[in-house]
């Protein structure tokens, strides 16, 4: 039995993180990351949580095992509850990433879709309604005039930029910082224009990230 356990606690993380990589857990942020590190660190933290959940775990282990096992060394108590409680947090994360992995391949529902933005099509058709005027999204609300593009979270947060628009409703949303120097650029494509909301895509690296942004005025 002892044996066994041992096993398992090598065996069960293995097993997790290879089936979640059947998954491919990539969405846009990741491909929205500027540089390596970024996107190592996030790979390191993402594959790597059946394996570093021994940190807190060892913390919970070192309280219970002032009140647990007396018979034991508290050194012993420690190894042993440690080891149950991440061979219980390794089976969770196993059903998970199984969940994940039956999704995708099972049920063909893709948890974490991927819209590569190359292959997306833009649309002209009445541009001119969102050139100007005031929309709404789940997040804030913008205000377009002429070049300019305010955006107000719904946190309070307020941020401008300088919108260019180019061909086939792709435009570029530059933002203006506190001494109204241009910085970053966001592209945006829209794909679909209705009566009350129009359809869009922001670009992240090689991937698309969609949006619903409602027209009010």
């Amino acid at each position: 039995m002892k044996k066994t356990l041992n096993y398992l606690v090598w065996i069960l993380p293995i097993t997790s993180i290879i089936v979640l990589s059947l998954t491919m857990p990539f969405g846009a942020s990741y491909y929205a990351m500027k540089t390596d590190l970024w996107r190592l660190l996030y790979i390191t933290l993402i594959y790597g949580i059946p394996v570093w959940v021994i940190i807190p775990i060892s913390i919970i282990a070192s309280i219970f095992s002032i009140i647990t096992l007396r018979k034991l060394k508290f050194k012993e108590r420690i190894i042993k509850i440690s080891k149950s409680i991440f061979l219980v947090v390794n089976i969770i994360l196993l059903l998970i990433n199984g969940a994940l992995a039956f999704s995708k391949f099972v049920l063909e529902n893709d948890p974490f879709p991927r819209v590569k933005y190359a292959s997306l099509n833009g649309t002209n058709k009445n541009i001119s309604k969102i050139k100007e005027g005031e929309f709404k999204t789940s997040y804030a609300r913008i205000i377009r005039s002429g070049n300019n593009h305010r955006v107000e979270y719904n946190n309070g947060e307020i941020s401008n930029y300088y919108i260019n628009w180019l061909d086939n409703g792709e435009h570029q949303l530059i933002y203006i910082d506190e001494e109204n120097l241009l910085n970053d650029t966001l592209t945006v494509l829209v794909t679909s224009i209705n009566d009350d909301y129009y359809e869009c895509y922001y670009k992240l690296g090689e991937l698309a990230q969609p949006d619903k942004i409602e027209i009010k005025k």
